[in-house]
Order: structure tokens, then sequence, then C-alpha cells
């Protein structure tokens, strides 16, 4: 398969959709699943930790690499250590408020809007029965 620029970051794309779709259709199961149960439905989010300072073009082709390398010096401006990178996650594994705000996306520590085609519940419905006849499958 031929690999450009472009392909790949259509690929991440679809990886972060995918995340935010699934997260938001768990929480929804898991709002069905307690309302039946007498037990609190489990915590679902999806989230964002934004420009993160890592290795992570180590081993990916040079194409990919040649960005980081050409900006690298402009990147690291932008980027956050990776200890600020973890903020987001660990704000929400430990509020004590997020039981109003299951299934939605964070960013910077605070719910943050999504595409459209992240939350219209005909496409999560198609993505979620797409990847249940994966599974079973395998």
């Amino acid at each position: 398969m031929k690999h450009n620029f472009l392909y790949a970051i259509g690929q991440y794309a679809q990886s972060k959709l995918a995340n935010i779709m699934f997260a938001s259709e768990l929480a929804r199961r898991e709002k069905q699943i307690a309302l039946q149960s007498d037990s609190p439905p489990v915590l679902s989010v999806s989230l964002h930790p934004g420009l993160v300072r890592t290795d992570v073009v180590r081993n990916m082709p040079i194409f990919l690499k040649l960005g980081n390398i050409a900006f690298g010096f402009l990147l690291r401006t932008l980027q956050k250590a990776p200890y600020a990178g973890a903020y987001t996650s660990v704000f929400c594994t430990i509020s004590n408020n997020l039981e109003l705000k299951n299934g939605l996306y964070f960013s910077n520590s605070a719910v943050t809007n999504t595409s459209v085609v992240a939350t219209e519940e005909h496409v999560r419905f198609s993505f979620v029965c797409a990847y249940e006849l994966f599974i079973l499958m395998l």
C-alpha cells in the first residue's frame, strides 16, 4: 500500500474519531445498564492531551519524520512536556463532577466540542455495528 502524508493524517484522524465515538457509545450503554441495576455507570470519556513532546516519530517512515526534523525548533516551543500532557487524563480520572459529563470529549481539562460526525447518533450506530461485526469475525 502506498504511504503518503495525507493518507497517514487521514488514518490518524479516523483513529481519533473512533476513540470519541467508542467512548460515547460505551457511556450510552453503561447508562442503560446502570438504570437496570443498582450500580453507577462506568465513566467513559475521550480526551486530547495536546501536542506533547515525545519520541513518537522514532519508528515512523522518513516522510513523516521530515516535518519533525525541519520544524523541530518551532515544535519544541509549542509542545507540552510529557507530565503536562497527562493533566487532562488525570483530571478526568480524579474529578468528582464527571458523572454529568459521561461520554464527552475533553481537552485542557474541559469539555470540548467535537465534529458533528462524532456526535450523530446514526453515524455512531453504524460505527459500533461495524466494530462489533469485525470483533465477531476474529
